[in-house]
């Protein structure tokens, strides 16, 4: 196929176009891998047929590869993984940004709502808005943790499916490495929920308890989407997934 820009070229000429934010690498695995022999023979034949392919430059003696190359060791796996998942989560600033504005507006909301209905003190104090306010809060860090989760296993699993393949490192390493970038996150999502919440609806009792009761359950939540993520097929039928498996919680909590 020549360089990469002509096999991007020949692959939307045949109707086979990369679709939008996807790996042209990891796409052309997808299509290798699913289709038939005839399929891939009469694709071939068109995007031979479409543009002439420039002759890529070789060079004249192969490369040596080692005949006993092995994968790296799991402390270097995942070294190297958590870096990458840092690099990722720092680089997108747009979602670093939602991560911290949006459960700020939301629980700012939810305080308005039920504020002050934690002061016992207070000669309208109902215990059932103060099991309420608890519940709303409790509710909508649950979904906010699970939601990120969820998608991002299907979105990634093209790249992860060919790494793995590879040997370039271990599923142990690949999700540990997550989970390690996760946990910070999680619990400064929970200390932003909690420095917004806890003053303004009167809440009593020990504020970093609050706080990593709340990181614990943010946690569980985030390991079921992951678990449901990693068994759907696709991104849309893990979003189509999640009421069957959160509601259920909700109901019986």
């Amino acid at each position: 196929f020549g360089t990469v820009d002509n096999l991007s070229k020949q692959l939307i000429g045949a109707g086979l176009g990369c679709p939008a934010e996807y790996n042209l690498a990891d796409h052309a695995m997808v299509l290798l891998q699913t289709k038939s022999k005839d399929e891939l023979a009469e694709m071939r034949q068109r995007l031979h047929g479409q543009v002439e392919v420039p002759e890529v430059a070789r060079r004249e003696n192969e490369a040596d590869v080692p005949a006993d190359s092995r994968a790296a060791g799991f402390g270097r796996q995942l070294l190297e993984l958590s870096r990458r998942e840092l690099l990722g989560v720092w680089r997108n600033k747009p979602g670093l940004i939602a991560a911290v504005m949006v459960p700020t507006v939301l629980n700012l909301f939810f305080a308005a709502i039920f504020s002050s209905v934690g002061d016992t003190a207070a000669e309208d104090y109902d215990p059932n808005s103060h099991f309420g306010g608890l519940t709303q809060v409790a509710i909508g860090g649950m979904f906010g943790a699970a939601q990120p989760l969820l998608l991002r296993f299907p979105l990634d699993r093209g790249i992860f499916l060919r790494e793995y393949a590879t040997s370039t490192y271990g599923a142990s390493a690949y999700f540990l490495s997550k989970s390690m970038v996760e946990l910070p996150q999680s619990f400064l999502n929970a200390l932003i929920v909690w420095l917004v919440t806890y003053w303004i609806m009167g809440f009593n009792g020990s504020f970093m308890y609050f706080v990593l009761v709340f990181w614990a359950t943010g946690l569980a939540a985030a390991s079921t989407a992951l678990f449901v993520g990693c068994l759907a097929s696709n991104a849309e039928v893990a979003q189509q997934a999640a009421p069957a498996i959160f509601v259920p919680q909700l109901m019986f909590a």
